[in-house]
């Protein structure tokens, strides 16, 4: 990151923000939390409400959000803070000017910190580039401490006194190369601290890399020097004080903070801050359009005890990887014992009979996802039958060994426009499968089986093909996964497709 990565010219701008008085909140966010907003629990149960969620994007959609109760051992002021997560609840991602309203986590299990005293904060996380990020929160109107001992907790309400901090960036994602503006906002909360004669540190980090600060002269150094000196300690709003074009910009994760310390002290010295607050934006490559499709055909049968596993990644296609997976809301739940990682895999060992039907979704980097309803079988066992040594024809029980191959795989020219440009390729494949009683192939037709899957009076092996149509790139990985009761086996074979 260069000294002047985002420009200059901010005099104005600086200038505006440490004369304004306090008259409303920071700039929101695009995604944005709206009070009231409450908690209460007992015993080891938690419920969570709010008044609403707003998605103030004018165009896409917003990562898998969540919201999360947290205590902290100081009064929660953005960014990276350490504190202890109390409990957690998803929702599904929110198109662009919409909302979600009157919100209830309903009864959701609670972790409660440990001996002490801590204050609590509802965070609105929001899911990008594999991690959850902040991007909104709310504390009490009146400021709120858990003051916990011999395993419960107790919630205490106090004034707020400390002075506070917020910084927001306008929107939480933006597209690189794009005719876009980042815009900063901030505010300060002087509480009983106002007048202290103070120094202001903007800083800038790409990726939790090496930090740049804003220096007097408007442009950004490695050097830890104030933008601002002895400014009198007030409470003020600064809506959009900071703007620049993000064309040229490099891709990731920025976070951007806001540091107050007494002047002329060393801002290294923890004793030396007052106040600090931080927010992170993500600038990634095009949205694509909401092209993803999961297709994970029908899940095979798991029984009762027994190790259970099928990954929805490789049924995934189109948009932007790596995907992610989430329960759709209120959609139902795999049977008990299953869980739903963000990888995929819907694995555990199920503890009783039943036939669970629920939502899978799959969502790309930039946020655009395909939902599908999936019903699992859980049967109990069967009973073992011993083989019968007078008759040649019993094999005796099922065996669990599950074997695939590839024969072949190869890629041949797909359509073609009358000026000899590809369209797209074809992929063609085939080879042999085996396997216990519900097993099932990922992909492809076979002989034996009906829809890829092994029926009770279906042989244990069958033939399989497999023709679509892919996308123009060579080298190309075709790859095909066997599913059984108690694992899965893939192979792969690399292609070499054509590109002219």
């Amino acid at each position: 990151m260069s000294s002047k990565i985002f420009g200059q010219g901010l005099a104005q701008q600086l200038a505006t923000f440490l004369v304004l008085l306090a008259c409303c909140n920071a700039a929101a966010t695009d995604l944005s939390l709206s009070a009231p907003w409450s908690y209460q629990y007992s015993g080891n149960d938690l419920e969570v409400t709010v008044d609403r969620i707003t998605n103030l994007w004018s165009t896409g959609t917003s990562g898998t959000l969540r919201l999360e109760l947290w205590a902290f051992g100081s009064a929660y002021q953005g960014g990276r803070q350490n504190g202890h997560r109390m409990g957690t609840y998803q929702l599904n991602p929110l198109e662009a000017n919409h909302y979600y309203y009157n919100i209830s986590s309903g009864t959701i299990t609670a972790s409660f910190p440990a001996e002490g005293i801590w204050y609590t904060a509802l965070l609105l996380t929001e899911y990008r580039d594999g991690n959850y990020y902040v991007v909104d929160y709310k504390l009490s109107d009146s400021l709120q401490t858990m003051v916990c001992s011999n395993g419960s907790c107790q919630v205490v309400t106090s004034a707020a006194e400390a002075a506070a901090v917020t910084i927001s960036t306008g929107r939480s994602a933006y597209e690189v190369d794009s005719d876009d503006t980042l815009t900063l906002s901030a505010s300060i909360d002087a509480g009983t601290e106002a007048g202290i004669l103070t120094d202001i540190y903007f800083g800038a980090s790409l990726d939790l890399g090496s930090i740049f600060y804003l220096k007097p002269n408007l442009e950004w150094g490695s050097a830890f020097v104030p933008a601002a000196g002895n400014f009198p300690l007030a409470s003020l709003s600064a809506p959009n004080f900071y703007s620049i074009p993000i064309g040229g910009l490099p891709q990731g994760n920025y976070q951007f903070s806001l540091l107050l310390t007494r002047a002329g002290t060393n801002p290294a010295i923890q004793a030396n801050r007052l106040t600090y607050g931080a927010t992170t934006t993500s600038f990634q490559p095009a949205f694509r359009d909401s092209d993803v499709t999961l297709n994970p055909g029908n899940p095979p049968v798991g029984e009762v005890g027994r190790r259970y596993i099928f990954d929805f990644y490789p049924f995934v296609t189109g948009g932007l990887a790596p995907y992610y997976f989430t329960l759709g809301t209120g959609a139902g739940f795999p049977p008990l014992g299953l869980v739903l990682s963000p990888d995929g895999k819907l694995s555990g060992t199920p503890s009783v009979e039943t036939s669970n039907t629920f939502t899978v979704c799959a969502v790309d980097l930039g946020a655009n996802q395909s939902c599908h309803s999936t019903t699992v079988f859980i049967q109990e066992p069967p009973e073992s039958t011993p083989p019968d040594p007078t008759d040649p024809d019993d094999p005796g029980a099922d065996d669990d060994t599950l074997s695939l191959t590839i024969t072949a795989a190869n890629c041949t020219v797909g359509e073609r426009f009358s000026f000899g440009t590809i369209v797209y390729d074809v992929i063609n494949a085939y080879g042999t499968a085996s396997g216990p009683v519900g097993s099932s192939l990922s992909l492809g037709e076979c002989g034996s089986w009906s829809n890829c899957e092994r029926a009770p009076n279906d042989p244990p092996s069958t033939a399989w093909t497999y023709t679509a149509t892919t996308y123009v790139a060579s080298p190309q990985t075709f790859r095909i996964t066997l599913f059984g009761t108690s694992g899965s086996l893939s192979e792969s074979e690399l292609m070499a497709c054509p590109t002219t």
